[in-house]
């Protein structure tokens, strides 16, 4: 793992609730701080997954001890106090790490 490549992003947990009318609505805990490295996908099976949506998708090497989830937001082009930019939807856990994909929150 290269130092210079960690970026900095912040978690926030989903936390989802019931609005008024029973329909569930997307919130989010306070941000927490951490690194990984991030890179935009690319790659033929990738792109055969994803199609059209590739271009919203980054893919994350995580080697930290956050407990993250699919559907937690990600805070990584935008402040930790803003709505998340990303949204997590897959993760698989190796031994030393964990490989994240995320894709673009369209608001």
């Amino acid at each position: 793992m290269l130092k210079n490549k960690m970026k900095i992003f912040y978690l926030r947990k989903s936390n989802p609730k019931k609005d008024s009318e029973g329909g569930v609505v997307e919130s989010y805990e306070s941000a927490i701080e951490d690194e990984a490295i991030i890179w935009p996908a690319s790659g033929r099976m990738q792109a055969e997954l994803y199609g059209v949506r590739l271009t919203n998708i980054l893919n994350i090497n995580y080697y930290g001890s956050l407990e993250i989830t699919e559907n937690d937001g990600l805070c990584i082009n935008v402040k930790p106090q803003e709505e998340p930019d990303y949204k997590v939807i897959s993760v698989r856990q190796y031994l030393k790490f964990k490989v994240i994909e995320a894709e673009k929150r369209i608001t």
